[in-house]
């Protein structure tokens, strides 16, 4: 631009700001950095340079920026614009002076204060749990002196209940423990979520005693709390406790609670403070007595009691009771704390016999021995010890040498068992592992000779799933119990196992098969059979017996009329007819050698017709249900697009051949597609747009892209199509488009829309086309798409004056001109709360759409400065706040042709820093900044749970989906604390997101486990992308602790998948990366 052009600008902008001014490179800090000197601070009175100052950095970067600037008691409203001036680069500033009286309105003043305590409490609030967070801990607790209790309270064996139950349980375990300590704790007292499964309690100024008696209570409860769903999980917690020392802090009380816990986690179940602890540093002696083992001796003679203490103390930890109900309190404090107990017969209060049925009812008999002494020796008595479920016992007078002995072996058996159901449990689980992947190694074997797609046996085994959760939804009638189920998802792997016998000829022919070669490709049923009724000694488990099943009979059809035996209706299998179903549809919707795919509703209706054969109605009813389900949790083939680009090459043929006749319909035709082409070419925007409505498509052609990428098809019945708009916007979208007729036909709207990783205000022009042949109804929309912030241009913007009809090209052209200043441009008739539109004849058309809808507001604004612009024919602004997001509002009144309205220029507050330091405490400083640590976990700054959970459904589509866990993480808290954990997840982090591409998403998903989404990834990019994050966490060293060498166990699933299916899948790799890994 030359000098002149930008004086001519800037004239033209000083009719609605307050302030507009040219800065050179030197005026804006020159070489220097942003936070440097300036000259052009003396504006604002400072006598400090700006902090924040946007001028520079659009020097720097060309990007226009808004912020909020003040200056004494008044606050303004900053544009940084680059321009180029005679080939020097410049940055003109618009400031605005806002209007005190119209700055906020009411209604938004209440939604600002409203949203800033919905901040808080999300902001220091656990999204699983809902108590507070690390975050709380570490801005409002820690550094606090007032007098108070402090404990630290850990779940034990956490990491157990996940590996055995899943993290679904774990989760629940965890929301029971906190619904517990809420039950026992104050409205005064502070809950804290302080680890993957490590809670704080902070309790103001209570009593030692009664610190004691609730950190006891605490314990009691949870130990008997059920948790939902899981009956047999029974929940313990190690709790060490402190009073706070004057002048002490909180973190240092929690530093020596932390201790304590550790004591209290030696026998676990149980409550350790300052008053029970052992003295300080423990002297050899103790530590040795901690890591003895305890015996429990339950009689009412103190000198019993002393015999077998004397007998047994200098090995074992000696803890005593004298009745049977004294027994059940230590029991309750201790439980598998306790290696074993000597139990007398006859005592006061509760006998022997009494404490065995309570053991017995809770369980504890499992797991801790009995020996019984006592001078009863009557043989029934005897006998009833034993049904009672004692390990031995021992008559009076004893031998103390056998006493010994027999203690001594009766815990050593007991914990021999131990060790062997841990290992039992281990190989159990290892070779369902192994199992599964066998069966995915064979069936893969089976995919590649038949030349079919890799995800067949994928898909079989979701339909599978999702067709038996149906069934047993429906009905009792067949025996489905979910690990029947889960069988019958596992053996459908196998169904097509007997093709490993038919020749490739046979199996990947493109063309029909002749009657000979079909009748061989049936014997891949009896094959397949025959081959898993071979395996010996393994053919009668029931993974093989299913898999036989669905082998043998999965051609069979509901009317006898399949193969190889002809079974009729229920005399085939429920786990052969499910997948026999499945197999069908899969067939039908994917691409083969010898057909293309269907589409989903094409084979469904094939099916439910009976083209397929006949199947179990109750089944038919099934797919029915879940056929809108399946659309998203299988991909789908675009079939539809590929019809239409047969039909648009049959069609451009005919053209080409003048076959098509001369009629008025065709004619009427032909009119209505140069109608589109003429739209189009008056547009000439960026990206242009084409919705079919019979055909549920939206065809996309940006062509600033490359050729081969200009061209986009999308459907609109799949969810994922629209995930970029937000269902507001979808509304209105919809509601603007109904409003318009053949005589009214186009209108204009303004969305954000993501722009790589940034959102962009992107200006849509739409034009509805109608056809003669469906009255009524709109058959499509066309348009275009124009990115406002890419929108560059050097002329004169708008003139705040009246404009005759002749003017109205200059008055389109400016109103274009300052999209490339202002987010939102548009005309509005505040008396009629309407958005307008400027024909090519100068006049003004309501579009359909209300102009309180962009605030997502069905009523107008309490403080329209439109309204009142309009009214007294002058210029106001104010702030919107909307979305969570600030925006900054101009309104000037106009008239186009004798007609008034109302210009509006709305303006979003950019990200970063769009308040100055000195203007921190203002109210909207506070809700931004809170707004984004909002997603962010404190200790690792990567996303945390909160974001997951809230952006689930955004997050649906991703390519590729990860898990990964730390090793040993809980060894590593456990021998060198807390601090070393948080470190080693801290460089973890910091590790992989060197690995990983801006694109892709990290997120703290659990205390020691991290989920990695990735929007684009295949197989072989992911695996290398594991190496690579494995490499550089065994590359990390901590500088503090030499001796720590970390890893991480990976999980991961590449292909569009349901999200929360694939984490499950994930979850599930993760675990078998960990067990080779180990092995």
């Amino acid at each position: 631009m030359t000098r002149e052009q930008v004086e001519t600008e800037m004239a033209q902008y000083r009719t609605i700001f307050t302030v507009v001014r040219l800065l050179d490179a030197a005026q804006v800090g020159g070489e220097e950095s942003i936070n440097s000197f300036c000259s052009c601070y003396s504006y604002w009175g400072k006598n400090t340079p700006c902090r924040n100052c946007i001028s520079r950095q659009v020097l720097e970067d060309h990007r226009q920026r808004t912020k909020l600037e003040y200056m004494g008691s008044e606050v303004f409203q900053v544009t940084a614009v680059y321009r180029e001036v005679d080939g020097v680069p410049c940055v003109m500033e618009l400031i605005q002076k806002l209007d005190g009286e119209t700055l906020i309105d009411p209604e938004n003043g209440d939604r600002l204060i409203d949203s800033i305590a919905s901040y808080h409490t999300k902001l220091y609030h656990d999204a699983l749990t809902d108590s507070y967070n690390r975050l709380y801990f570490e801005d409002a607790l820690k550094d606090k002196t007032d007098p108070a209790g402090v404990a630290v309270l850990d779940l034990d064996d956490f990491k157990l209940i996940n590996d055995t139950y899943g993290h679904q349980a774990g989760d629940i375990a965890l929301r029971t423990c906190v619904d517990v300590a809420r039950a026992c704790i104050r409205k005064s007292d502070v809950l804290i979520r302080y680890g993957g499964d490590e809670f704080l309690l902070v309790l103001p100024g209570i009593e030692r005693a009664a610190f004691l008696a609730k950190l006891d209570r605490i314990r009691e409860q949870l130990h008997t709390a059920s948790v939902p769903g899981y009956s047999r999980l029974q929940l313990s917690a190690s709790i060490g406790g402190v009073i706070t020392q004057p002048g002490e802090t909180v973190e240092q009380a929690v530093s020596r609670a932390d201790k304590l816990m550790y004591q209290a986690k030696n026998r676990k179940n149980m409550v350790v403070t300052e008053d029970n602890a052992r003295d300080g540093a423990l002297s050899a002696a103790g530590r040795e007595s901690q890591t003895r083992q305890s015996i429990l001796i339950v009689d009412d003679s103190e000198m019993n009691r002393a015999i077998l203490a004397e007998i047994l103390g200098s090995d074992y930890n000696i803890l005593e009771a004298t009745n049977g109900r004294e027994c059940l309190a230590m029991l309750e404090q201790y439980d598998t704390g306790i290696a074993l107990i000597l139990l007398d017969i006859v005592m006061p209060v509760m006998d022997g016999f009494a404490v065995l049925s309570e053991m017995n009812r809770s369980h504890w008999i499992e797991d801790i021995p009995v020996i019984m002494i006592s001078s009863e020796d009557a043989d029934t008595v005897v006998r009833r010890a034993y049904e009672l479920g004692v390990s031995d016992y021992v008559s009076r007078p004893f031998d103390a040498g056998v006493v010994y002995r027999r203690v001594f072996n009766t815990i050593k058996l007991y914990a021999k068992q131990r060790r062997l159901a841990s290992l039992v449990t281990s190989q159990i689980k290892e070779k369902e592992k192994n199992t599964k992947m066998m069966i995915s190694i064979l069936s893969e074997v089976v995919e590649f000779r038949n030349g079919e797609s890799g995800q067949h046996v994928l898909h079989i085994g979701t339909l599978t799933q999702r067709l038996l959760e149906r069934l047993t939804q429906k009905t009792d009638k067949y025996d489905l119990p979910p690990e029947t189920q889960e069988l019958i998802v596992m053996a459908s792997a196998l169904h097509d196992i007997g093709k490993v016998a038919i020749d490739d000829k046979i199996l990947n022919k493109p063309g029909r098969l002749t009657p000979e070669e079909f009748d061989l490709m049936k014997t891949h049923t009896v094959v397949g059979a025959n081959m898993l009724d071979h395996l010996g000694r393994y053919k009668n488990e029931a993974l093989v017996k299913t898999a036989h099943d669905i082998c043998r009979w999965h051609h069979e059809r509901w009317d006898g009329g399949g193969y190889p035996d002809g079974l009729l209706g229920e005399q085939i299998p429920i786990s052969a007819q499910v997948v026999a179903l499945a197999d069908v549809f899969d067939a039908l919707t994917s691409d083969r050698c010898y057909k293309k795919a269907y589409t989903h509703d094409t084979a469904i209706t094939m099916i439910l017709n009976g083209e397929c054969g006949a199947f179990n109605p109750m089944l038919l009813d099934c797919l029915q249900e879940i056929s809108m389900r399946l659309r998203s949790a299988l991909p789908t083939l675009a079939a539809d697009q590929v019809l239409r680009r047969d039909a648009k090459r049959l069609s451009a043929e005919l053209l080409q051949k003048s076959a098509v006749p001369h009629s008025d319909r065709a004619q009427r035709e032909l009119n209505y597609v140069k109608e589109k082409l003429d739209f189009f070419v008056s547009c000439c925007g960026d990206v242009q747009f084409e919705y079919d409505v019979p055909a549920g498509t939206i065809i996309i052609a940006d062509r600033s892209r490359p050729r081969q990428q200009q061209c986009t098809i999308l459907d609109v019945h799949e969810t994922d199509s629209l995930r970029l708009l937000r269902p507001a916007d979808i509304a209105r979208l919809r509601a603007a488009l109904k409003a318009t007729t053949p005589e009214n036909n186009e209108l204009s709207l303004s969305l954000l829309l993501p722009v790589g990783r940034k959102q962009h205000w992107h200006n849509i022009r739409m034009h509805t086309l109608w056809s003669p042949f469906s009255p009524g109804h709109y058959v499509g929309v066309i348009g275009c798409l124009t990115d406002a912030q890419k929108v560059q241009g050097g002329y004169a913007p708008f003139r705040c004056t009246g404009k005759s009809a002749t003017d109205e090209p200059s008055i389109t052209n400016d109103i274009q001109r300052l999209s490339a200043v202002f987010d939102v441009v548009r005309l509005v008739d505040p008396t009629k709360y309407a958005v307008l539109d400027l024909d090519a004849d100068g006049i003004l058309h309501h579009t359909g759409e209300r102009c309180a809808a962009f605030w997502d507001n069905d009523a107008g604004c309490a403080n329209c400065i439109s309204a009142r612009a309009f009214a007294e024919h002058t210029t106001l602004n104010k702030l919107e706040f909307t979305r969570n997001e600030m925006y900054f509002v101009i309104s000037k009144y106009i008239t186009i042709n004798g007609t008034p309205c109302v210009l509006e220029l709305v303006s979003r507050l950019n990200e970063g820093r769009w308040i100055d330091a000195n203007g921190s405490r203002f109210l909207l400083d506070r809700t931004r900044g809170e707004d984004m640590q909002l997603f962010l976990d404190p200790l690792t700054n990567v996303y945390s749970r909160r974001y997951f959970e809230t952006y689930r459904t955004h997050l649906e589509g991703m390519e590729g989906v990860a898990l990964m866990d730390v090793n040993n993480f809980k060894l590593i808290n456990d021998r060198c604390g807390h601090a070393a954990g948080d470190a080693a997840l801290r460089d973890i982090a910091n590790a992989v997101r060197s690995c990983i591409r801006k694109t892709d998403i990290l997120i703290r998903y659990g205390g020691d486990e991290f989920l990695l989404l990735f929007p684009r990834m295949t197989e072989e990019a992911f695996l290398d992308k594991k190496k690579q994050i494995q490499q550089a966490v065994r590359g990390i060293r901590m500088s503090e602790f030499a001796d720590i060498q970390l890893s991480v166990s990976i999980g991961g699933i590449c292909g569009v998948h349901p999200i929360t299916e694939a984490i499950r899948k994930a979850d599930y790799l993760m675990y078998l990366d960990k067990a080779e890994q180990k092995s």
